[in-house]
């Protein structure tokens, strides 16, 4: 009896040193945890600031993580509604909070614990007392990312294309079709005092291909920075670029081909390879991986850059994808797709795909 109850006590004590790593990694990872919600935020010297997501309040600075100080660290405080009072204080019951508001479920604790432990690629270990309540990593954020999308609001595509100067003339100078820039509505923004302007525009399309939930806009001039600018709210790492165009390929071919940039989708298009989606840069997020298994494809085809960024891109995609899919890698003759004319990819990637 003395040995069950110093056993029960000991696996209390290994519980509550998980769970504090558990907590601790999530405020590590607490801008990367608020990108995945799409959250929007102010990062100060000991906290980070938002509007609740747990309410829904637009209030900028309604809520506060402590990022710092032994006795507050993790903690968070709604200050208009108080939302911590109905669940923990620490940032799993934040979590537990923003899941149940997400997805309109009562997200139990013990599921909370498995998305944390999958969100950090940590290992659960069967913490006692927990296991009957786990649900799985994918279908949790499935349920986020399908809420996230159900409540996605944008500009019609005819709206968007009137709005610019189609097609751009930049890229047409970079060596693209003009039809190509005419299907991806690839245009110049000529309005003056916009956060757009004087950038080429690519809009990212609704999986219906009828609202724009955001854009990418890039300078065509070196005095200009940031390069690459994102619309106001979007989320690049929520969304596959072309995924409007490819999804009906891809089901059809049971293939995604994931290259990084916009520019590698167009070049493959202009030579008839259409089950392609684009990353923004050369990391795979999470939500953009939810996509790619909800899309039916068996097979993925990674194609990233062939500098050091885009081998170590592979070998992380790798990780990431290898119990879904069979996975290939493509090698360029190039730095990128991008770069690369229509008869250099009939001749050097095609017969890598088997076409």
């Amino acid at each position: 009896m003395k040995t069950t109850t110093n056993k029960s006590h000991s696996q209390h004590n290994t519980d509550r040193r998980k769970i504090t790593a558990i907590s601790n990694g999530l405020v590590e990872k607490i801008t990367d945890l608020l990108s995945y919600f799409e959250i929007e935020y102010e990062v100060f010297d000991n906290r980070v600031t938002f509007a609740c997501p747990v309410h829904g309040g637009d209030n900028p600075t309604a809520v506060s993580i402590f990022t710092t100080g032994d006795s507050i660290i993790g903690n968070w405080q709604c200050f208009t509604h108080h939302c911590e009072d109905e669940y923990k204080q620490d940032i799993l019951g934040f979590l537990q909070g923003v899941l149940s508001s997400t997805t309109e479920e009562d997200v139990t604790f013990g599921q909370t614990i498995k998305f944390a432990c999958d969100f950090l690629e940590s290992s659960f270990d069967n913490l006692e007392g927990y296991e009957n309540n786990i649900v799985t990593f994918t279908e949790l954020a499935n349920k986020v990312f399908e809420k996230k999308i159900e409540h996605r609001e944008g500009i019609s595509r005819e709206e968007i294309r009137s709005r610019i100067q189609i097609p751009s003339p930049y890229y047409i100078s970079r060596g693209f079709l003009s039809k190509t820039l005419e299907k991806f509505d690839v245009g110049l923004c000529e309005t003056p005092n916009k956060p757009m302007s004087n950038r080429v525009v690519v809009p990212v399309y609704d999986n219906n291909h009828q609202y724009m939930i955001g854009c990418v806009g890039r300078v065509t001039s070196p005095n200009i920075n940031p390069k690459w600018l994102n619309s106001k709210g979007f989320n690049s790492g929520a969304s596959l670029y072309n995924y409007w165009h490819a999804k009906d390929h891809i089901l059809e071919s049971s293939t995604a081909i994931l290259v990084e940039g916009q520019g590698d989708v167009w070049k493959l298009d202009e030579s008839g390879i259409y089950n392609v989606v684009g990353m923004f840069g050369c990391s795979l997020s999470e939500q953009q991986r939810l996509i790619l298994e909800k899309s039916g494809a068996l097979k993925l085809v990674v194609m990233t850059d062939s500098d050091e960024a885009g081998r170590l891109a592979r070998d992380k995609i790798a990780k990431q994808c290898e119990r879904m899919y069979n996975i290939q890698f493509v090698d360029l003759p190039q730095k990128d797709v991008g770069d690369m004319s229509v008869e250099e990819i009939n001749d050097h990637i095609k017969p890598q795909l088997g076409i």
